[in-house]
């Protein structure tokens, strides 16, 4: 079995944003994509789970970076798994810069998803797909809740669009953070970057959702509110640097 998976990264043009900076929806791709190699090592990848009528499901995700690399870096990578807790399958990333220096750890927590029952689920098969040898440390905690800070409610309306979509038929979870920034928009994140976030997926968002968002910023700290229908679908609570 395979303990962690990395992969290596060169950051294009479409990574960066209009300041040339890694951006924080491409962060969260390639931590999509190497979380899906990894389970197609370890034999739990999207094909295999489907034949038992299952998907995987992103509960939350937070990352923390020392810096941001630029368009033209090259970066790894690497994840692994660490204990499960109740249904959650939780994994750790750690990111390097070509010299092999750290500078950025994540956290994800993954959920197994009945396709029919749209419920979540526990399940035998995966659980003996897990490695030996399973990691403790998370870098990131997921475990706190993302309040809305002091000051200017800033309000807005967003329809989910076609290429938002993923293959389980709901609004990506790359996409929150590019709503994320347009939110906080060029005036903010010119001057500076959001050098650490954490996103909580509450309830699943489609295409012909009507969604009600609330951002406020206090100092170095944003909070990111998504509702729909009553509900509320999102939290997202960053933190911005220089």
């Amino acid at each position: 079995m395979t303990d962690s998976y990395i992969e290596a990264k060169q950051l294009r043009t479409c990574d960066c944003d209009a300041g040339a900076f890694w951006k924080p929806s491409s962060i969260l791709e390639i931590m999509q994509e190497t979380a899906a190699e990894h389970c197609d090592r370890l034999r739990a990848s999207r094909a295999r789970l489907e034949e038992r009528g299952l998907c995987w499901v992103l509960s939350r995700t937070g990352v923390s970076m020392s810096r941001l690399p630029v368009y033209g870096e090259r970066v790894t990578v690497e994840t692994y798994l660490t204990p499960v807790k109740h249904l959650f399958y939780p994994r750790g990333n750690v990111i390097r810069d070509a010299s092999g220096e750290v500078i950025g750890r994540a956290n994800s927590y993954w959920l197994l998803m009945d396709l029919e029952t749209r419920r979540m689920v526990n399940d035998e098969y995966v659980q003996s797909c897990l490695p030996a040898s399973l990691q403790a440390e998370e870098a990131v905690r997921l475990n706190r809740p993302i309040r809305p800070l002091d000051g200017e409610v800033r309000r807005a309306e967003l329809l989910p669009r076609f290429s938002e979509l993923d293959l389980n038929g709901h609004v990506n979870n790359t996409r929150y953070m590019d709503w994320c920034c347009d939110a906080l928009g060029r005036e903010i994140l010119t001057e500076r970057h959001i050098m650490g976030f954490w996103v909580y997926y509450e309830n699943e968002l489609r295409e012909d959702a009507h969604v009600d968002t609330e951002l406020t910023v206090s100092d170095d700290q944003f909070a990111f509110f998504g509702f729909s229908e009553g509900r509320r679908c999102f939290s997202i609570g960053g933190t911005l640097g220089a």
